[in-house]
């Protein structure tokens, strides 16, 4: 590949260089390095590593909005899923040993929200358990909704 190549792949973003180069190597001084090659003058010589990051298909492109859709449309819908990870020290010993650092009523809220949607029941200490009975999981319930979406916005 020639260095004009490189340049053009990196402009498109095709190519990326790592972060620990990137204050050493802007785009200005692979130009100049350029020149110097083309006019065969004498440079010192630079380490530049870059990795190829070929277009994606448009399958791969469909999973890529897929997954991060799901992720949203599941931290939107089961926020209660994400609250031990604001928990105190303390209220991670509580969910250690069963109990939910959560208010009554809060708790009551999205249980009551959970069986309205047929998803299944947070464990005691307010986790997600698989082994749980009953309901479908919260995450394919996401997976389906961002599904029907994607699959609405292509149509239209």
């Amino acid at each position: 590949m020639k260095i004009r190549e490189i340049i053009d792949k990196i402009d498109e973003q095709h190519l990326f260089v790592p972060a620990f180069q990137r204050e050493n190597m802007n785009k200005d001084k692979i130009k100049k390095l350029y020149e110097k090659v083309v006019y065969k003058e004498q440079f010192e010589p630079h380490v530049v590593y870059a990795k190829y990051h070929p277009p994606l298909s448009d399958e791969e492109i469909f999973e890529s909005r897929l997954d991060k859709l799901t992720r949203a449309i599941h931290a939107k819908d089961f926020s209660e899923e994400y609250d031990f990870m604001y928990d105190s020290v303390l209220d991670k010993k509580d969910r250690d040993n069963g109990i939910s650092p959560m208010r009554q009523e809060y708790i009551d809220k999205y249980t009551k929200k959970r069986e309205n949607l047929g998803v299944k029941a947070l464990s005691e200490s307010g986790m997600v358990d698989a082994n749980l009975p009953g309901g479908s999981s919260s995450f394919d319930m996401s997976l389906t909704e961002a599904k029907h979406f994607l699959i609405n916005l292509d149509e239209n």
